[in-house]
């Protein structure tokens, strides 16, 4: 399925009017790649913070609050987000 999407993308970026050099194309796919660069470093970063704030909440949760949290739904205290 993967080669056949990239089928799509390719005939798109790569046209053959741009032919022999494709400066156009190569562009693109580099566009898109920095795109996707910059989008997995925002979804790492929101990860980190994420595990942190889950972290500080286990270590500051006091035993009242883990009987709350209990009655309505069981909760792993140790799930963390990972890539």
């Amino acid at each position: 399925m993967g080669s056949n999407l990239g089928g799509l993308a390719g005939q798109q970026l790569l046209r053959s009017n741009d032919a022999p050099e494709y400066r156009n194309g190569f562009l693109a796919i580099i566009c898109l790649y920095a795109a996707a660069l910059v989008m997995v470093a925002l979804v790492t970063a929101l990860y980190m913070f994420h595990n942190r704030r889950l972290a500080k909440n286990v270590s500051s949760a006091t035993d009242a609050e883990s009987e709350m949290q209990s009655g309505a739904v069981e909760r792993r205290q140790d799930w963390r987000y990972e890539i």
